[in-house]
């Protein structure tokens, strides 16, 4: 699932970077599973101590959804003296998900020796507490329920445009083309809250200059709609030993005829990372994004961009607060000064689970917390956005029970007097 998701490449020591390692890593940022399995698996079957196949053949099953196998092969990992903590906090999450906190408590205990002044120790240090905070308060408050705009393919990350939204989808109109997203508009028909019925418009192209035969999804509109920045393949492979087209952001401009123009890179994309996921402040004076390049924490951290004047600025990295070894995606920021955005590497119910945290000023974020269910639950779930004056919004999530892959779902907030 989630095509447009930055994908993992797996820390291999140099002195292990073999051909066949390389071609793994680039499986595994293909979403070419199986493909790295099988090279995994021959290492394994020559060394069964090799900790980089056997963390490898974990990663492919969990990336997969198969975490019964996932969980088999990291408790392998763990028995090796050459562990390293981050192995014992994936398997520890694991575990959560599947058997429960009491499961997985021991294993981050073990994480906890080896991470003593980890950011998230006090979470850590009692898991079932975590978990019981998790799936109590706010399932009381919120209610979530599915539009009647998702298709049987997958459709994700919303953004508000006008009075309707704006996402990415995988329709398949063209039977001859290769399954891509494009980008789709709908409005509602009828008024009401979300947590009532409200129907929507049948989902239309949005635009055939924008839209192409490569991927374009998750979007963030200029505060007057006149510029719509966007996630999409680049045009140009990695090599030809390489051939992934990465992620970059593109911009498109507003004509007076109302069309939209030709989209052009920002000047921070790069053939050797991705660079994805943008979201605009509301003023528009500051743009988020998730990126894969040198220097972060690990996995996809989320940064950001400064505009001044025409200029955006050097990216900066958000920091240890939020980015983590795994993966952050998808920021939204919301006009009350809150970062909404989605982790799997944090402790969360499922694969991804969408967190906040708060700008305190002076380049510094509050404390990361899990929203908990229901937006939250043991699936993957992701690109939350939040209207920015009412009490109601939109998440992606590939739960059970829904129309297609990946689906949008609403949420209403009740209010509190």
């Amino acid at each position: 699932m989630l095509l447009l998701a930055l994908v993992p490449c797996l820390a291999i020591p140099a002195k292990t970077q073999t051909a066949k390692l390389l071609k793994a890593q680039q499986h595994m940022e293909a979403l070419q599973y199986a493909d790295a399995q099988r090279i995994y698996e021959r290492l394994y079957r020559k060394d069964e101590t090799n900790q980089t196949a056997l963390v490898g053949l974990a990663e492919t099953y969990r990336r997969q959804g198969q975490l019964d196998e996932a969980a088999a092969w990291f408790s392998k990992a763990t028995q090796q003296e050459s562990a390293e903590a981050f192995v014992f906090y994936r398997y520890g999450q694991i575990l959560f998900q599947l058997r429960g906190c009491e499961a997985a408590q021991p294993i981050f205990n073990r994480y906890l020796l080896m991470m003593p002044y980890a950011e998230d120790r006090e979470v850590l240090r009692d898991v079932c507490a975590y978990r019981e905070q998790l799936t109590a308060v706010e399932s009381q408050l919120t209610t979530v329920t599915q539009p009647d705009f998702n298709g049987p393919g997958s459709d994700i990350a919303p953004a508000f445009y006008q009075e309707g939204l704006l996402f990415g989808s995988v329709r398949q109109e063209d039977e001859k083309a290769l399954p891509a997203y494009d980008l789709y508009f709908t409005q509602p028909t009828t008024n009401g809250r979300l947590d009532q019925a409200i129907t929507y418009s049948e989902a239309e192209r949005f635009s055939d200059k924008l839209n192409t035969e490569v991927n374009e999804a998750i979007v963030t509109f200029s505060p007057d709609g006149q510029e719509v920045y966007f996630t999409r393949n680049q045009t140009q492979m990695v090599s030809e030993k390489n051939p992934i087209r990465r992620l970059e952001i593109i911009v498109s401009k507003k004509g007076e005829d109302g069309t939209w123009s030709i989209p052009e890179p920002l000047p921070f994309n790069s053939l050797d990372y991705n660079t994805a996921h943008p979201a605009l402040t509301p003023d528009g004076s500051r743009l988020f994004f998730a990126s894969d390049r040198p220097g972060g924490f690990g996995g996809k951290d989320i940064y950001y961009v400064d505009r001044i004047g025409d200029i955006w600025s050097s990216p900066i990295n958000l920091g240890p607060a939020a980015n983590t070894t795994g993966d952050e995606l998808y920021p939204h920021y919301h006009a009350d000064g809150v970062l909404y955005f989605a982790s799997e590497g944090h402790l969360g119910l499922g694969g991804l689970d969408v967190f906040r945290t708060e700008d305190v000023g002076d380049g510094l974020w509050g404390p990361v917390s899990n929203l908990g269910t229901p937006i939250n639950s043991s699936a993957d779930d992701f690109a939350f956005i939040h209207h920015p004056t009412d009490d109601y919004g939109f998440f992606t999530s590939n739960r059970a029970g829904g129309a297609g892959q990946d689906d949008i779902y609403a949420f209403q907030q009740q209010r509190v007097q």
